[in-house]
């Protein structure tokens, strides 16, 4: 999906109320490669699948696939590169020189300058096709740029200049984290270096385990973030490399959003190793977790149990979080993540029908503290959780007479928890899945609110963007007490951040998990919202049950940490009421930071936002 506010973060304020097709004109960098014969400016727009994922912009069409004719001198004589800038590719699209495949599109739907080998005597004197095509049918829309040739082989081009980046903490020492580069048009670029060590590597992004990189890359002008996952600022610095030049850079990070007492977790991690999609090995995994400064990760491959305590010990990043063993229950009637579970144990079988042989399934399995209902709003095997409707409509509620198998007997709900977001799962109405949990709040269901990323990738979908944090004594992240976060989780002491951190009391002394005693006919309700420099709060909201019943409008020019504070004195609820208090803000559009497009967009619009749900304080 290609949307104007995803090209935002890429693009000077002033062009925002171009149209797309105007940007995306603008988009295209000068050629500061030595030797490059332009093929086509563009902007070209492709599209697949017969469903348009954007607003066609006025004046500017879309094809299914891109065909162009170029003419060349003579055949090469020596291997060459094409180069060109992508955005927007979600699916499979194959490049073809003259009819023989020299790569694919990267998948990444943000922008992307990508270099492909071209074989010597691949071109031809005179007339060559250049041809992107889509191998998929399932809807993509994507935009190309700036394809040009170089008469440069592939290998050398990549590594032609080096960076030496090191990340220190507010202590002067080495410290985990990602390292994000693009060039000056705001494009993630590929690089020479690859995964290994301690370094987890893709295009445009290094995770680094011990705070050291030395990055391979194309000759040209770059910016260098250094990040540290949502509680840490950002550092950057702009370099300009000329061929066989190798530069020292040092980043410093500070850590911006005080947590102290909250454990950060992200209950929803996979591995290719294991899952078979996605990218990240293992390895990559506990080095992703250690540069987003998870304290509590939770393996969940689907339908296994994976231990990444030898892995985390190997790559030298153990001393950073307490790894725990979990595991995504996948089957035909939804996805549920389990944890804690011992490695050695027989996984639940996927095998069922219904909800109540779910829960069989998982009572099967020894030592299951919390099981978490996941992506409630998405299809899977033709099964969608959460049907559609005005109101959350459960698969207990289902009667033969509205097409289900059953009613409540048939379908009890087999979770403690619920996503209410899911950084990699996004829902085009961010909002959804908070209101689906405010609605079950209110059928006295006692279900802990969940932040995750479903990451399965090194830097596509960030591991721990979406995250839950458990109140819990987190001094120690290598010594997290599982058994104590467990139990807090259940009982609801938590909060869930996506770019922003809420915290609410009640009476003082009353908070997410808690329930507050008999007496008084009116409560002090108190909120704070925390989050770094790098992300705005705009809104905040307090939620009696499903009702909004106060709201205050944010003027946040970027503090970092407490970014607002405040007290509401409300009329005491009704008996088995909740009290949530959610905080809003804007796309921080950020390449280091970037928001997946929704998984399964039900619309064209996209107003994505970041989000901070506090847990619910209940009322006796």
């Amino acid at each position: 999906m290609l949307t104007l506010s995803h090209l935002r973060p890429f693009v000077p304020g002033a062009l925002l109320l171009l149209s797309l097709g105007t940007i995306l004109r603008l988009l295209i960098p000068t050629n500061a490669l030595a030797q490059a014969r332009p093929i086509s400016a563009g902007p070209h727009l492709l599209s697949i699948g017969g469903v348009r994922e954007w607003s066609e912009p006025a004046g500017v069409t879309s094809e299914p696939e891109l065909n162009l004719r170029f003419e060349a001198p003579s055949p090469n004589g020596a291997a060459h590169t094409l180069a060109l800038r992508q955005t927007g590719v979600r699916r499979t699209w194959v490049v073809e020189l003259n009819g023989s495949e020299i790569g694919r599109l990267y998948p990444d739907e943000n922008p992307h300058r990508v270099f492909f080998s071209v074989p010597e005597g691949a071109l031809r004197t005179g007339e060559n096709r250049l041809r992107v095509a889509p191998l998929d049918t399932l809807p993509d829309d994507v935009a190309l740029a700036a394809i040009e040739l170089l008469a440069t082989p592939r290998e050398a081009l990549l590594g032609a200049s080096a960076v030496a980046v090191t990340v220190l903490g507010e202590d002067l020492e080495p410290l985990p984290g990602r390292i994000t580069i693009v060039d000056g048009e705001g494009a993630l670029v590929e690089l020479a270096t690859e995964s290994g060590g301690r370094l987890a590597v893709r295009p445009g992004v290094v995770y680094t385990g011990d705070g050291r990189a030395e990055v391979r890359l194309p000759a040209g002008s770059y910016r260098l973030y250094a990040t540290r996952g949502f509680e840490y600022g950002v550092d950057s610095v702009d370099i300009a490399l000329d061929a066989g030049e190798t530069e020292e850079v040092t980043l410093r990070l500070r850590r911006e959003v005080p947590t102290e007492g909250w454990v950060a977790t992200d209950t929803h991690l996979h591995t290719y190793t294991h899952s078979g999609h996605g990218d990240a090995t293992l390895e990559e995994r506990a080095i992703t977790i250690a540069g987003e400064a998870l304290e509590l990760p939770i393996l969940t491959d689907h339908n296994v149990h994976v231990d990444l305590e030898p892995v985390a010990v190997a790559v030298g990043v153990r001393d950073y979080f307490t790894p725990v063993i979990g595991d995504e229950l996948t089957t035909p009637v939804g996805h549920f993540n389990l944890f804690p579970v011992p490695a050695a144990a027989e996984p639940a079988t996927p095998k069922v029908q219904n909800w109540a042989e779910v829960k069989s399934a998982i009572a099967a399995v020894e030592g299951v503290g919390a099981v978490v209902l996941n992506h409630a709003r998405d299809i899977h095997l033709g099964f969608r959780p959460f049907d559609d409707g005005k109101t959350v409509r459960l698969p207990a509620e289902r009667t033969a007479s509205d097409g289900g198998e059953g009613g409540e007997e048939a379908w009890p709900l087999p979770a403690h928890a619920m996503e209410v977001l899911n950084s990699g799962s996004q829902q085009t109405d961010p909002l959804e899945l908070f209101r689906d949990w405010l609605e079950l709040l209110g059928r006295a269901y006692r279900l802990t609110p969940v932040g995750s990323s479903d990451s399965h990738d090194v830097a596509r979908y960030i591991p721990g963007q979406g995250r839950t944090y458990i109140r819990v004594d987190d001094r120690d992240p290598a010594r997290i007490d599982v058994d104590a976060a467990v139990e807090r989780f259940r009982a609801g002491a938590v909060t869930v951040s996506f770019g922003l951190f809420t915290d609410v009391t009640v009476n003082d002394d009353y908070g997410p998990g808690d329930t507050v005693p008999a007496g008084g006919d009116s409560l002090d309700v108190g909120v704070r919202v925390l989050g770094p420099a790098w992300t705005r709060a705009d809104r905040v909201s307090l939620y009696v049950g499903r009702e909004r019943v106060r709201t205050e409008v944010l003027a946040d020019s970027g503090a970092a940490g407490v970014k607002w504070s405040g007290r509401w004195r409300i009329p005491r609820p009704a008996p088995g009421s909740t009290i949530v208090a959610l905080a809003e803000g804007p796309d921080p559009h950020r390449p280091f930071w970037p928001i997946a497009l929704p998984y399964q967009p039900r619309s064209p619009a996209v107003a994505p936002k970041i989000l901070g749900i506090s847990g619910a304080v209940w009322i006796e």
